[in-house]
């Protein structure tokens, strides 16, 4: 059996991140609703986790399960963390941003070029319900470092038939930004065979965008 790394860190993450935010929800500007609706999702997450972690569970059905969950919870997660990062009237102290994962933020510089550069994505691992990309810059293909000024890689995505044509521009989803670029993405069981496709931009640290890179497609197994 071989776990995913990135799914049992976000399983550490969302236990501490659910119980602070149920305990402290009223000072973080959270309303009683989305903090329901995150013990749910953790509750749900932990069953799933112990499925997949489970030798006696482990299999084509338990992984399908958490990467579903992780596809419904990371988003929930990380709006909650810019809802309470935008909110001027809270201000965080040491404890709040351990157990929120939210760090001081460097002062940023007065002039930040909008990127110019367009990424191009890459496959480096394909397994069972898990693709592993590199979202590269073409003018040194082998750097894994974003370029100057790059803080995130922007990412747009669509999945169709296998034998479906490239997708209109507008078909194409947007997705949370990824901080590294090398990431990973994960499907569940219902999506094998389907084609996925992809094309990425790169992000400033204001969140301006840059030119989008080519598309890529694979076939998800």
């Amino acid at each position: 059996m071989k776990y995913s790394t990135k799914l049992l860190l976000y399983y550490f993450f969302l236990k501490e991140f659910a119980a602070y935010v149920a305990a402290h929800f009223a000072e973080l500007g959270v309303s009683e609703d989305q903090s329901n609706e995150l013990n749910d999702l953790w509750t749900d997450y932990l069953a799933k986790t112990e499925a997949y972690t489970s030798p006696i569970t482990y299999g084509p059905a338990s992984n399908s399960n958490i990467n579903g969950a992780y596809n419904i919870c990371f988003p929930f997660t990380e709006g909650i963390r810019g809802q309470i990062k935008s909110n001027p009237s809270i201000a965080l102290d040491g404890t709040d941003r351990l157990a929120l994962d939210i760090p001081v933020e460097k002062p940023k510089r007065g002039h930040i070029p909008i990127p110019s550069i367009s990424p191009n994505i890459s496959l480096i691992n394909k397994k069972e319900l898990m693709i592993e990309f590199f979202a590269f810059n073409p003018e040194l293909p082998a750097k894994k470092a974003k370029p100057k000024d790059v803080t995130q890689i922007g990412i747009k995505m669509v999945i169709t038939d296998a034998d479906a044509p490239e997708p209109r521009p507008a078909s194409y989803v947007m997705q949370l930004p990824e901080t590294k670029t090398i990431f990973e993405k994960f499907f569940t069981s219902d999506q094998v065979g389907k084609k996925l496709w992809m094309k990425a931009f790169y992000l400033n640290a204001r969140g301006e965008a840059g030119p989008e890179g080519e598309v890529f497609s694979v076939v998800i197994i």
